[in-house]
């Protein structure tokens, strides 16, 4: 009975054994154990990094390529890749070939193009890691909002174009921030190709892949009107309170209505920057949204 229960144990701990003896990548190229290839496999989300690991001994490795490891390019107009999805191999052979979630995590630079060099990288640390991290363990790695997940990171004007309401709410928590009473559809990047001449010739450059400027900004504001009627009206301003739209102006509303408007209004013509959405109530003003892209 009493080698039947250390037999049992023995087997219960050993994911735990084989976890811990888990070696991350970078330590293991640091060590001398392996060398790694890493290329691109074009596009900027879904298993869009290959890493070929090459074994210097005879010993079977456990590697783990860790969710928020970033490989960096060598083309500086490259973005990097961040690895959302935690990735284990068993070394028996001497190289092993994997395919990796990643996602990129600069959206001013152009997405990367299949067969495209990169290298070791590192941990990215902070809010970047943070966000990968959880987008592992949530399994949203693949969901069409962590990518601007990724990119809101390193800028937090990008967090209402995050359409996932989890992500969304975790992004704020990450950065410290209040989730925003209005939500940002944008425009997706188009597949533009331009060339520039450099001191070795001329040579393609990609456009980025993310567009900043927004399509419709979008949100929601509530009114009660209490026990008398009232006159309401809603305004986009911009930074200097000059009115850029008028949403209605002087709308009736009975007494006793407890309502839920929408607002919403294309961008395309306004330039990036602060603005509001005000609301008054008998041309008080009741209501202050801030909007920034």
């Amino acid at each position: 009975m009493l080698k039947h229960c250390t037999l049992l144990l023995a087997l219960l701990s050993l994911p735990c054994f084989l976890h811990a003896n888990t070696i991350p990548l970078k330590e293991a190229v640091d060590k001398g154990l392996i060398k790694v290839n890493v290329k691109a496999l074009g596009g900027h989300s879904g298993a869009c990094i290959q890493v070929q690991i090459i074994r210097l001994g005879q010993s079977h490795y456990k590697i783990s390529i860790p969710a928020g490891h970033v490989f960096y390019p060598t083309d500086s107009s490259t973005q990097n890749l961040i690895v959302v999805k935690e990735e284990l191999a068993t070394l028996a052979l001497p190289r092993t070939t994997l395919k990796v979630q990643g996602l990129c995590s600069q959206a001013h630079d152009a997405s990367p193009q299949a067969e495209e060099s990169f290298s070791l990288g590192e941990m990215a640390g902070g809010a970047l890691q943070k966000m990968a991290e959880h987008l592992s363990r949530s399994l949203l790695y693949q969901d069409p909002s962590a990518q601007t997940a990724i990119w809101a990171m390193s800028d937090s004007t990008l967090i209402p174009g995050i359409a996932h309401a989890g992500l969304l709410s975790t992004a704020c928590q990450i950065m410290g921030v209040a989730i925003p009473e209005y939500r940002i559809r944008r425009l997706s990047a188009a597949p533009v190709t331009t060339r520039t001449t450099t001191t070795s010739g001329t040579r393609p450059r990609r456009a980025p892949a993310f567009v900043r400027e927004p399509m419709l900004v979008e949100g929601f504001f509530k009114y009660d009107s209490g026990d008398k009627p009232a006159l309401i009206s809603a305004y986009l301003i911009d930074s200097s309170g000059q009115k850029v739209q008028t949403f209605f102006e002087d709308q009736k509303q009975d007494a006793g209505v407890i309502a839920r408007y929408k607002f919403e209004y294309k961008t395309t013509k306004l330039p990036p920057g602060r603005y509001e959405v005000v609301y008054y109530v008998d041309r008080q003003l009741k209501k202050r949204i801030v909007v920034r892209y």
